[in-house]
């Protein structure tokens, strides 16, 4: 049996996770706190419009939203909704 899922993020979690990872990039490294904004912001902003286009097309998958700081509380949530 497959089950096709749709994992989303609120644009909170999403937030974190981009400002972690840039953070983490040694490319990023030189740059000042304004400029990691601005690239947080553009990267943000595209993950999001690439979530809500997936949202739009995903009549035949589950949707699941993550909670990044509860994995009990996505588990539940994808069980529950599968």
């Amino acid at each position: 049996m497959i089950v096709p899922i749709l994992l989303v993020l609120n644009k909170k979690d999403h937030f974190y996770c981009v400002e972690n990872k840039i953070d983490s990039l040694k490319a990023f490294e030189g740059l000042t706190y304004q400029e990691k904004k601005v690239k947080i912001n553009s990267c943000l902003e595209n993950y999001q419009s690439i979530q809500e286009h997936l949202l739009k097309k995903a009549s035949l998958c589950t949707v699941v939203p993550i909670s990044i700081n509860n994995l009990e509380e996505t588990l539940v949530e994808f069980f529950f909704s599968c």
